[in-house]
């Protein structure tokens, strides 16, 4: 009987866990790189972006430039969260991605670590 109590707590908590990233979107800036061009020198800002759905999240991948420019790619995956850890089928962008304090912590295969913070608007908009 403790062991159906305790599988179930866990199958719950689970599943609170992905109660509390679903219809919620994070963000952050990837890089920003300077492009020289034959006149001038821009900017060029890149944000990645996670729509949890329930069963698919949304990848959006923004670039933005000092020359107004705006460029959005949209891509659709299923997902999962066990424990704390998500899983993107297909999306092979990082190695890890996991969900601790709110945030949506990624490790990609440099080991560089990216924090996508909450967002309830995009913190770029098209210009």
């Amino acid at each position: 009987m403790a062991k159906l109590f305790l599988l179930i707590t866990i199958i719950l908590g689970v599943k609170s866990h992905a109660q509390n990233i679903i219809n919620k979107s994070f963000e952050t800036k990837i890089k920003s790189i300077c492009e020289e061009g034959s006149e001038s020198i821009r900017m060029i800002d890149f944000y990645r972006k996670f729509n949890f759905k329930k069963r698919i999240v949304e990848v959006i991948e923004f670039e933005l430039g000092t020359d107004s420019e705006y460029i959005e790619e949209t891509k659709t995956y299923k997902w999962k969260l066990v424990n704390d850890i998500i899983i993107i089928k297909d999306y092979n962008v990082y190695k890890k991605i996991r969900l601790k304090e709110n945030k949506v912590i990624c490790l990609d295969h440099y080991n560089n670590e990216f924090k996508f913070e909450e967002v309830n608007k995009s913190m770029i908009e098209p210009r």
